[in-house]
């Protein structure tokens, strides 16, 4: 590596000259040589579109405060391509098969590349593919950063021990004197991510939510976590970190709105004619009622991998067959609920059964004639958390101000006795 040379490209010497004429410094000012710890006849290289070395390279970068992948000239020498980012994962999983979503990775992208966000969540109904798009978005990515780091918070580890083994594989000083106190472990963290453009992935964060309570609450010990949320939010650094989850955490909100340009939510929604992939995957019959199938399902691709294969095997990949048997919820997709379903509050898990049970748009105002323990001014910003945090339940445009359920869901709840939902 050391012997690699680069060079700025036609657009990174633009970014250059206009970041140096923002710190009003001459084409060979001194302070740019003493910022980059290097020489005046390497500066005049640099600036002529000269390869010089890696170090010197990134020296210079760093002292007008332009990130070095942003301007490099990857196109001119093919060891280039060893620059690949120092990269750390656990639980990465593999996604050979991918469709739609251009539309999110290209906004993802933009906000993690040129927008320099610090903290991008991916947020959605289980299944919706969250996990699919954070490992294209990398793939597409990575090249601008010099680490990536993906950790599954699937197994609910504590942020200790998260930031240890980051510590240990990133082999920094930090690693023999770590302490007790977390708040120093997220310091010693900001501090890297500030030193290092670093790419963060943290996977599956819904682990390390409560159950039973409303959306976005830590469990007991789990607090840390939002800690080092809310400094990665506010504080400045170079670095990204993107957050995977089916709820949005509780600190979110707030950091949105004192960090709008920084702090950014993309919800995914379900597929569209991108989902008819599946079915020709399956070799799946009766294209006419794909269209039905999507909407029943919601364009969820979980779902709809998993309902492709049933009809493969047992409908014989006849879809006509399989929609007049008017069962939905098969044994995986009943599971998968549940799963979701078992983290509601009681009174979500109420709401829940009450929409199913009326079978149609259900106001806020009936909602309390069916639920009296309950106030109006619960009910609103429950029913919300349930369409925008968790999204179990939908909105419907009449009557205005009403909700249901999506198809799936609702015979699911109603395949069951209210003792065992709540």
């Amino acid at each position: 590596m050391s012997g690699i040379k680069l060079k700025l490209s036609k657009e990174g010497w633009r970014i250059v000259e206009e970041a140096r004429i923002n710190k009003g410094w001459t084409c060979q000012d001194p302070r740019w040589v003493i910022g980059a710890y290097s020489s005046l006849s390497n500066l005049k290289r640099f600036r002529a579109e000269t390869s010089i070395g890696r170090e010197d390279f990134i020296k210079f970068c760093e002292a007008v405060e332009v990130f070095w992948r942003d301007v490099a000239d990857f196109n001119s020498n093919p060891r280039l391509f060893c620059l690949e980012p120092i990269k750390y994962g656990r639980g990465v999983p593999d996604f050979s098969k991918f469709h739609g979503r251009t539309t999110e990775l290209h906004n993802l992208e933009k906000w993690a590349v040129n927008d320099y966000c610090r903290f991008i969540a991916i947020l959605g109904m289980g299944g919706i593919g969250k996990t699919a798009v954070a490992v294209k978005l990398v793939e597409k990515i990575r090249f601008r950063f010099d680490y990536v780091i993906w950790y599954s918070l699937r197994s609910a580890p504590l942020l200790k021990e998260v930031l240890t083994n980051i510590f240990e594989f990133l082999r920094s000083r930090q690693q023999s004197d770590l302490s007790q106190n977390n708040s120093d472990d997220i310091s010693k963290f900001m501090k890297f991510l500030h030193s290092h453009r670093c790419l963060v992935i943290f996977d599956n964060s819904e682990a390390i939510l409560r159950s039973g309570d409303y959306a976005g609450a830590y469990q007991d010990s789990y607090q840390s976590y939002g800690d080092l949320f809310t400094r990665v939010g506010e504080e400045q650094h170079q670095s990204c970190l993107v957050l995977t989850g089916h709820d949005q955490h509780r600190e979110f909100d707030l950091l949105k709105v004192k960090n709008s340009g920084t702090v950014r939510a993309c919800r995914l929604e379900g597929l569209k004619e991108e989902a008819r992939e599946f079915f020709i995957e399956r070799s799946l019959s009766d294209k006419a009622s794909w269209e039905m199938l999507i909407t029943i399902y919601r364009g969820n691709p979980l779902f709809l991998k998993i309902v492709a294969s049933h009809i493969e095997e047992s409908f014989g990949g006849q879809v006509s067959l399989f929609l007049k048997r008017r069962t939905l919820v098969t044994g995986s997709i009943e599971m998968f609920i549940g799963q979701q379903l078992d983290r509601l509050s009681e009174l979500e898990k109420n709401i829940m059964y009450r929409l199913a049970r009326e079978n149609k748009p259900v106001s806020y105002y009936q909602l309390q004639e069916f639920l009296p323990a309950a106030r109006l001014e619960q009910l609103s910003p429950v029913c919300e958390s349930l369409v925008s945090r968790r999204s179990l339940i939908e909105k419907c445009a009449e009557p205005l101000g009403s909700f249901t359920l999506p198809p799936v869901i609702m015979e699911y709840i109603r395949n069951f006795d209210i003792d065992d939902l709540v």
